[in-house]
């Protein structure tokens, strides 16, 4: 009723709903407003990627015609756009690409942020994962690969959250895969004031 009240008083040019979730919504509130709807996909859910048939079909339901009645439907780059298209059977032509990255210059420099934080070996290559440890991210295939990658290179895992005190059974696999010491968990939340000034202007 809120949605609706100030759509009379200064109307809606659009909705745009952010990933699955935000579109189902859009798409619900659209009933009454009837705007063109937007979808902003920020993560790919690919039916052969489904570790939770069950959950992960309700996501995809609620992704599918909303995404196909969108007017566009803005993504990282081209190689999703292929991906997304070809899942959801949606024309190339009404993707608009925006990366998902902060404003401003790339920072060229390289960083030793990693390597100070977690007292790695000054000549190790870090590869950075950012992100949630859910077994849909791969995140344990990926630090089950670290022995084949080339000798310095070494996996820094980083979460949104503070998971010190974490005991769930993907948390307590990964600690196992420390062992080699080549796969470097951080579990501790970096707060801004902490991050190089380059990076966070990158």
């Amino acid at each position: 009723a809120a949605v609706a009240w100030r759509h009379r008083q200064a109307p809606y040019l659009c909705l745009i709903g952010a990933d699955h979730g935000g579109l189902h919504l859009a798409c619900r509130l659209n009933r009454c407003l009837r705007v063109p709807l937007v979808y902003y996909s920020l993560e790919l859910l690919i039916r052969r990627d489904f570790r939770r048939p069950k959950v992960e079909n309700l996501f995809k339901y609620n992704e599918l015609t909303p995404s196909r009645q969108a007017a566009f439907v803005i993504i990282q780059d081209p190689e999703r756009a292929e991906v997304l298209a070809r899942e959801n059977g949606i024309p190339l032509s009404r993707f608009v690409f925006v990366p998902n990255a902060p404003r401003g210059p790339s920072r060229l420099r390289p960083s030793r942020f990693w390597h100070d934080r977690l007292g790695l070996d000054p000549a190790a290559r870090v590869v950075l994962h950012a992100g949630g440890l859910d077994a849909w991210t791969g995140i344990e295939e990926i630090a089950d690969s670290v022995s084949s990658w080339p000798p310095g290179w070494v996996l820094v895992i980083h979460s949104r959250y503070d998971l010190r005190d974490g005991s769930g059974g993907a948390l307590k696999r990964l600690r196992a895969s420390t062992a080699s010491g080549r796969v470097f968990l951080s579990l501790k939340d970096v707060p801004v004031s902490e991050v190089p000034v380059e990076a966070v202007a990158a």
